[in-house]
């Protein structure tokens, strides 16, 4: 049987939206949503928030959620979560098979149902090492996309350029909420297993923040549900 453990990555530096881990979207700093989507999972005693800000210390001491310092060396631009999850997860009791989920606070709209389904994947196939999310592109579609070279646009899939939008194959990116693995791929080197199993997500909680236009994007979504549960 399989434990679960959620690991929540909230550097300080931010080019994009700076500071934007604990700044306020809609009044509540943006890692709350996050925090808050694992509130009624019962697991809050295996939820870890890394990160060097104070600002996100506070939020944690609030929430009553563990806060894991990250080092200097740790937390610059070029830092990758890999080893961030491998310097906090091999001083920590845990099993080959036990499952950790990789929750970023850049995707706010990111539900419980969203995780719960992710964990009767791991529980319905033991097989499976990696569960990743997955949003259809929809028109952003490779078929519709071309390279720039010399001045020229150079379609990447020539046969594709004049299919309709019913002929083309859907196609499926990942939108960073949810990376949920085997601890024993970590210490194999990476997040993902032999077998990983896709968990598509709908657009609508699929908006991964990077951007100011993101934010803004998330801001009227909000809006929008508050106005319809209101009505």
């Amino acid at each position: 049987m399989s434990d679960y453990f959620f690991f929540i990555p909230a550097r300080a530096g931010s080019k994009g939206v700076p500071g934007k881990n604990w700044k306020k979207l809609f009044g509540k700093p943006l890692i709350e949503y996050t925090i808050d989507s694992l509130e009624n999972l019962n697991f809050k005693k295996q939820v870890v928030v890394s990160s060097d800000s104070q600002e996100v210390n506070d939020i944690c001491k609030n929430k009553g959620i563990k806060f894991s310092n990250r080092p200097f060396h740790l937390a610059t631009d070029n830092s990758k979560i890999f080893d961030v999850l491998v310097s906090y997860y091999q001083d920590i009791n845990i099993k080959d098979d036990d499952v950790i989920f990789l929750l970023q606070p850049t995707s706010p709209f990111r539900q419980d149902i969203d995780i719960e389904k992710c964990i009767h994947i791991f529980e319905s196939d033991f097989s499976i090492d990696t569960v990743v999310s997955f949003v259809e592109v929809g028109d952003k579609h490779p078929g519709r996309m071309y390279r720039i070279s010399n001045s020229e646009a150079q379609p990447l899939n020539p046969s594709l350029v004049h299919a309709a939008r019913q002929e083309l194959d859907p196609v499926f990116l990942r939108n960073g909420a949810i990376y949920a693995f085997k601890y024993k791929n970590l210490k194999k080197g990476s997040i993902y297993g032999n077998k990983i199993f896709p968990y598509i997500m709908p657009e609508n909680r699929s908006i991964n923040i990077d951007t100011n236009t993101d934010w803004l994007l998330a801001e009227l979504l909000i809006k929008n549900e508050k106005k319809i549960n209101a009505n």
